[in-house]
């Protein structure tokens, strides 16, 4: 593997690190309990990893223009957000972000807020970030560099094997409660129209009863009538009368 795929490497695993760090720090306090944000079991989260390899190719040789920089880190990123975040929800049937509850934002996937701070963070990664992250990485034994940049490698992969397997379990399942969910309501949709049929029948047949006990009643009781059915047995008289 060549010096500069394990450099970038090294960065993306670096940032995958600590955007985990930041997200679980920042989820863990708000919720008062430890949470393991992310898709993967591990610290990591790749849409970090992702998101800073955007700023390096993109807004890293815009670093002249301050504004550029914001706005190509904060669209590119939005997009990548967008398109994460759907196709999870696509393939696996689980958000694993959702946006919601705020005013401005499209399908839960992204928001303003989420793409400002991703303008944001496309200045602090160029401007204040990055430099440091390059030194500290530089400082560190390449051979070192290498092998802990393999080894994550491995276990990456195999988190990320177990976590698909995981989630499309949780797909299946997911999916036959849908089944199950569907098949429930149509039964229910079914007894519902057979019971609205038969009380219908039991209506007329009743209403053919009150009718003709009516009929008898009004012809020895022309005023009298039913408390409970008194439109019935009006719509009896009149027809009485008109006879």
């Amino acid at each position: 593997m060549s010096t500069k795929v394990i450099t970038y490497l090294s960065y993306f695993y670096f940032y995958c690190i600590f955007g985990w760090a930041y997200e679980t720090l920042e989820v863990s306090i708000r919720k008062k309990e430890l949470v393991n944000r992310g898709f993967m079991f591990g610290p990591w989260l790749p849409i970090y990893g992702f998101g800073a390899m955007i700023y390096l190719l993109i807004c890293m040789p815009l670093k002249a223009s301050p504004i550029l920089v914001f706005l190509s880190g904060m669209i590119t990123s939005t997009i990548m957000e967008y398109i994460a975040g759907a196709l999870l929800l696509y393939i696996f049937k689980v958000r694993y972000w959702d946006y919601r509850r705020f005013r401005v934002q499209l399908h839960g996937h992204i928001c303003l807020i989420a793409s400002l701070i991703w303008g944001l963070g496309a200045l602090l990664f160029v401007y204040i970030l990055h430099e440091p992250v390059v030194h500290f990485i530089g400082w560190i034994n390449p051979e070192l560099v290498s092998v802990t940049t393999l080894i994550i490698t491995g276990i990456m992969g195999y988190d990320f094997a177990n976590s698909l397997r995981q989630a499309l379990d949780l797909r299946s399942i997911l999916l036959s409660m849908e089944d199950i969910r569907d098949q429930i309501k149509e039964r229910v949709e079914k007894k519902r129209m057979e019971i609205n049929g038969r009380m219908d029948e039991y209506r007329k047949e009743i209403e053919k009863h009150i009718e003709e006990a009516s009929k008898k009643m009004l012809h020895r009781n022309p005023t009298a009538s039913f408390e409970k059915y008194k439109e019935l047995s009006d719509q009896i008289r009149s027809r009485f009368r008109k006879k």
